[in-house]
């Protein structure tokens, strides 16, 4: 790798690193309500750093003909992307055992998507585009789940409802310009340099991983509904 990626991946792992510190002191404050979010984004942010930590250390990554392959980049997808998925659905669905068979396939889903878009970038020849295809499969499963959650979220009152609207949209978008940003990349078609793909895809998770949170976190009221009306349901 040349040192501007290396120095990109770098700042990226100490925004990284910026977050997690902040989310991990606010959790001690904050109602018990908004715990688990918290909790959540701790571990997002802290896998997001350590990936980018090992990648920038040469120790994520690895050659694969003329490309370089990171594959900290995809075990940190495969645990944070199914987290931030969950936070969005415990936004949406009460909690009630009857909801749980949705939230599995959504997060099965997601793990397909992931695993076999990251085998895509291990193979060389043009067999990478199938994979490529059936993690776009698991894509347009994720975004029929999350349109069905919307009218789930629209029952919990106007707050949830905002929120999970702008939440969900957020993440629907980021998820549509990572393989895009692939496809283009190092990996893909090459287009653009290893460098620019480092800058966009940490640009893209600092918006997924520190965004999200804030987005979530910031609608407090929003939280409380959601987890009073869960309660209510539970208790029915």
């Amino acid at each position: 790798m040349d040192r501007e990626t290396i120095a990109a991946l770098w700042i990226i792992g100490i925004i990284m690193t910026v977050g997690l510190f902040a989310f991990s002191i606010r959790a001690f404050s904050v109602r018990r309500e908004a715990k688990l979010f918290y909790y959540s984004f701790v571990i997002i942010t802290l896998v997001g750093a350590l990936s980018h930590f090992a990648m920038a250390s040469g120790l994520g990554s690895m050659r694969q003909g003329d490309h370089i392959v990171f594959f900290a980049r995809s075990i940190d997808w495969v645990i944070t992307t199914p987290l931030l998925l969950l936070n969005v659905a415990l936004i949406a669905l009460p909690r009630v055992p009857e909801r749980t068979q949705l939230i599995v396939v959504l997060l099965g889903a997601d793990i397909l998507m992931i695993i076999t878009g990251s085998i895509g970038t291990f193979i060389l020849s043009d067999g990478r585009w199938g994979w490529f295809g059936a993690s776009t499969m698991g894509f347009v499963i994720i975004f029929y789940i999350i349109a069905q959650f919307t009218r789930e979220a629209h029952l919990r009152g106007s707050e949830v409802s905002r929120l999970y609207s702008i939440l969900s949209k957020w993440l629907i978008a980021l998820l549509v310009c990572y393989p895009i940003v692939l496809i283009l990349g190092n990996e893909g078609l090459e287009i653009f340099s290893l460098f620019i793909e480092a800058v966009l895809l940490g640009i893209l998770d600092i918006c997924a991983k520190i965004g999200s949170a804030y987005i979530l976190l910031s609608h407090c009221n929003a939280l409380m509904q959601a987890e009073a009306a869960g309660s209510s349901s539970t208790g029915s």
